[in-house]
């Protein structure tokens, strides 16, 4: 038996909903700046505050007043500048201020995520879902906390997705096209990275005239081409130096793929809804279409790298791509049984003009608003600072290339790979069963520890879904499910598939609204299999509902009196670092810092330089890749380094860099002053 909420009391749950992660909100923003600022746990986001207060006053989008940069995502960036006008009334306002924008963007999100799951289950369990997104302490201090993008991004990915998958997106008119291209485009303007969850997305919203099996195999090949792209060079190369020079041509085996695949799937009807000749045939057909796109594609990028447009080409690339897409699009095929009424369509109409001419229309107005919104970032980034996309995510990728940087280097495991290493993309859906990766770690080598927790849960997926199989099929259909899972698959291997480095946990957001997704349905299946037998299961499922809210609430409260106290105990350690430092430099000097951004925001009389270049100049950024970062420091006037000892003076870049330049001065704790004499 379903109980829904009437519309009124969906708005009370909203507007309450909103109103305690208000509240939460406030009570840390009133708080002494010394709790006030254990909100702030990553100095990253003081890269954002110092950016925006030289912004707001004039000084031009610098960190440190003297090198342009672009080491930002720009939707956040927009929504600091008004904020951080009020530093130059004091420092810490703006702080608190930015506390209650978070706060209000993570309750919104939780009334968007509970509206989408609406679609497919019962308003108690949407409402528990987006109770527990909004305070679940392991979501809450990674996606509203921090002063990072997190949490309008968290915002626009849910709101995109809930228009890009809405059942009535079939009979959407160009200006409702629009609406999602213009959402996609604030969700990729709050993380770039997130540009292949929204085109996919939008491409599901595209083609919702053209009938579940089209629009699942097409968008599904895409996602294939594209995931076996990335997984092709992955297989193929080592990680460091030797990808990042032998992976140029990867832009050109998936964009060539993105045609010809299709294309030649298109030719041998492999987009008929009802196979002709039967499943074998249509194996036949796929092979002989992944054989002749290949070929095509091949020679091409053979000519390509005659014609000197890339140097690389490792050529076994190319066959190990075509075995990935001809087992993923068979893999799609085998599991996207269309409907009975999809398999009378003709399959001539697929090959006229006037099939799929509506399609081009909707995707102009669809991506209209995104092209406009991405590109005008892309060229102001290239104007202002000289590069397209920020300098940040290509000193990432360039730390993959240095044998002995303290930023890590590019894991080579199974777990890794598919988002289930330690603080992975999966980390919030595998920690209820952590333990059993400890145990796992004991007969199991590293990469595979995951499995035993995985297989747990597959389990229980199982076990829930198997008696509700038509109920969940149509729910995943509204949810956009299969849609969803691509993107974030390729979301995941464009980090682990790559040389990336220095992974953070916050970019795992669309995957952690996926796990609050999924479990979600998984509670509404274990509803309808209680609610079949009876009021006194029904009566367990109310205490169920009930013990996991309060649980949530209490957990929530508790962790956040003990993490923000009314009475400090002591000085933020930021404070103190910014104190030592204007105690023993002098007024003006320029001291260089590997991680600068709470000590570059606090400091005054004095200049805080970024040492690992994430937020400096792509200028800086060149001289460290061409081992002259010593030559860029001289040229800017630096005075002092401030460090632990062992980063500056063991690990790359910086040990070639300031080899017998430092003079230690004094010793802070475990890090040291030196002075750095000018040349």
């Amino acid at each position: 038996m379903k109980i829904d909420w009437t519309p009124p009391a969906s708005r009370r749950f909203e507007i309450g909903l909103l109103t305690l992660s208000l509240v939460a909100g406030l009570y840390v923003a009133f708080l002494p700046a010394d709790s006030l600022l254990n909100w702030y746990s990553s100095d990253d986001a003081f890269y954002y505050f110092k950016v925006a207060q030289n912004i707001v006053t004039g000084q031009g989008v610098t960190f440190d007043g003297l090198n342009p940069t672009n080491g930002f995502h720009p939707l956040w960036m927009l929504i600091c500048l008004p904020v951080f006008t009020l530093a130059r009334f004091d420092l810490i306002l703006p702080l608190r201020v930015l506390v209650v924008v978070a706060s209000l963007l993570h309750g919104g999100t939780g009334v968007l995520l509970a509206r989408l799951l609406r679609r497919a289950v019962s308003d108690w369990t949407a409402g528990l879902a987006a109770v527990v997104w909004v305070f679940a302490p392991a979501i809450h201090g990674l996606v509203a906390q921090q002063g990072l993008e997190s949490a309008v991004n968290a915002l626009t990915l849910v709101w995109l997705i809930s228009l890009a998958t809405d059942p009535r997106a079939r009979a959407f008119p160009p200006r409702r096209l629009a609406l999602v291209g213009l959402v996609g485009g604030l969700a990729v303007l709050a993380r770039l990275d997130n540009l292949f969850l929204v085109l996919i997305l939008c491409a599901w919203a595209v083609l919702a005239p053209y009938g579940r099996f089209l629009r699942t195999a097409l968008i599904g090949d895409l996602g294939v081409v594209f995931l076996g792209g990335l997984l092709a060079y992955y297989l193929r190369l080592e990680a460091g130096a030797v990808y990042l020079q032998n992976s140029v041509s990867l832009p050109w085996l998936v964009g060539l793929g993105f045609l010809f695949y299709p294309l030649a799937f298109l030719a041998l009807g492999l987009y008929n809804p009802a196979p002709v000749g039967g499943r074998w045939k249509q194996i036949r057909c796929l092979a002989a279409a992944v054989l002749a796109a290949t070929l095509v594609i091949g020679g091409l990028l053979l000519a390509l790298q005659r014609l000197g447009v890339f140097e690389a080409l490792p050529r076994s690339v190319i066959p190990i791509a075509a075995a990935l897409v001809f087992g993923g699009s068979l893999l799609i095929r085998l599991l996207a049984a269309p409907p009975q009424e999809e398999t009378g369509r003709r399959s001539e109409a697929r090959f006229a003009w006037s099939f799929w001419r509506p399609a081009f229309g909707r995707a102009a107005a669809c991506l209209a608003p995104l092209v406009v919104l991405l590109g005008g970032y892309l060229l102001w980034s290239h104007a202002a600072v000289g590069l397209w996309t920020p300098v940040s995510g290509q000193v990432k990728r360039w730390w993959g290339e240095l044998p002995f940087t303290l930023y890590g280097a590019p894991q080579r495991n199974l777990a890794h790979l598919l988002g289930f290493g330690e603080r992975g993309a999966w980390s919030l859906a595998l920690s209820p069963l952590e333990w059993l990766r400890s145990l796992a770690s004991s007969f199991l080598p590293d990469g595979l520890t995951f499995l035993p927790g995985l297989l747990v849960l597959v389990g229980l997926a199982v076990a829930l879904l198997r008696p509700n199989r038509p109920w969940f099929g149509q729910a995943a259909g509204e949810m956009g499910l299969f849609a969803w899972g691509l993107g974030l698959y390729a979301h995941i291997f464009s980090y682990t598939a790559t040389s990336y480095v220095h992974i953070r946990t916050w970019y795992w957001v669309a995957e952690m609204l996926f796990t609050v997704t999924l479990a979600a349905l998984l509670l509404e299946s274990l509803h309808r299999l209680l609610a079949r037998d009876g009021a006194a299961r029904r009566m367990a499922w109310n205490g169920l509902l009930a013990v996991l809210c309060i649980g949530t609430l209490v957990s929530f409260t508790a962790l956040t009196a003990r993490r923000f106290p009314v009475r400090p105990t002591g000085e933020h350690e930021y404070f103190t670092f910014v104190r030592y430092l204007e105690t023993h430099t002098e007024t003006g000097a320029l001291i260089g810092l590997t991680g600068s951004g709470a000590m570059g925001y606090f400091i005054e009389e004095r200049v805080i330089v970024n040492l690992d270049g994430l937020i400096n100049s792509p200028a800086y950024f060149h001289s460290l890749r061409a081992g002259r970062g010593d030559q860029f420091l001289d040229r800017l006037g630096l005075d002092y380094v401030f460090g632990h000892p062992v980063v500056l003076t063991e690990t790359d870049p910086y040990q070639q860099m300031f080899a017998r330049r430092l003079e230690p001065l004094d010793h802070f704790g475990d890090y040291i002053l030196y002075r750095y004499p000018r040349r």
